[in-house]
């Protein structure tokens, strides 16, 4: 029952925050799961079937799950200046 409490409530607080964008410079996938494991988030990246661009799945340590998708990709490997 705590965990479920807690999962909402961090829910609610992630909700309730403002959308923050910070432009710095392209990733690649690679880059990506490294910027999200050196967070202490457990993290594998796939790739999207379409487009080629990199999707990390994160999962934290209190069990919540989100994705992480790259847009406005390109080049090779694929960097990408846009997460969402």
């Amino acid at each position: 029952m705590v965990r479920v409490l807690t999962a909402v409530l961090s829910t609610v607080l992630i909700a309730a925050s403002p959308a923050v964008a910070q432009t710095m410079r392209a990733v690649t996938a690679a880059e990506l799961q490294s910027i999200l494991g050196e967070a202490g988030l457990a993290t594998s990246v796939i790739e999207d079937a379409r487009t080629g661009a990199p999707v990390a799945h994160v999962q934290t340590a209190g069990g919540l799950q989100f994705w992480v998708r790259a847009l406005d990709c390109s080049g090779t490997p694929k960097a990408c200046a846009t997460l969402m």
